[in-house]
């Protein structure tokens, strides 16, 4: 990044990946710190049960989405092209190919933890806790859900998949009482879509 003549597209990962931190910084520093991390945004430690628990509820929220991704290939004809735009949309694929090493570690970082990070302190974390004080446990998870398919809706593909993972999540965070367990379910999702596109590259 340093030459006369910088990757545009590491700049770009660089400056996703920078996003994902200064929101995760920014929350940490609205509630306080360390221990309003643990506290508002529920970044605390779990049983293991709770860990068994958050993936057998984001196991059929998976398998779900993948049937819903089955019938709209089969509607639109090409369910091959589906679930490529679909891993294309979600990830880095296009990028994979031509990434130095250093892209390469940025983009597994992000995929592998700031992503989940910033987006479960904020969804399941801040929201879910703002709206758990004025809702009851149902309309609270259904809210978050919807900001999260939201957040993403700028690729409306990726509709089917953010809807039934965050409404799975907003279970789990709502079982476990943590979202250190939704962390947990977010990173599976976020490595499997990167193992996806190395495969589709």
């Amino acid at each position: 990044w340093l030459t006369p003549d910088p990757d545009p597209e590491a700049l770009v990962v660089l400056l996703v990946a920078e996003a994902y931190l200064g929101v995760t910084r920014g929350l940490a520093i609205g509630v306080g710190g360390p221990r309003g991390v643990r506290d508002k945004l529920a970044l605390r430690a779990a049983p293991p049960g709770q860990f068994v628990m958050a993936l057998a509820w984001w196991a059929p929220a998976a398998a779900t989405a993948g049937l819903i991704y089955l019938a709209w290939g089969a509607i639109a004809g090409d369910p091959e092209a589906l679930v490529t735009s679909t891993v294309r949309a979600a990830s880095d694929a296009d990028r994979l190919p031509t990434a130095s090493g250093i892209v390469l570690i940025l983009i597994f970082v992000r995929a592998g933890l700031l992503t989940g990070l910033g987006e479960e302190l904020l969804f399941r974390g801040a929201l879910y806790g703002w709206l758990r004080l004025r809702l009851s446990p149902a309309p609270t998870v259904l809210l978050t859900a919807l900001l999260f398919v939201l957040e993403h809706g700028v690729r409306p593909v990726l509709i089917p998949l953010v809807l039934c993972y965050g409404l799975a999540a907003g279970v789990v965070r709502h079982r476990s009482s943590s979202t250190l367990t939704t962390l947990t379910i977010h990173v599976l999702t976020d490595l499997g879509l990167f193992a996806a596109a190395v495969a589709l590259t």
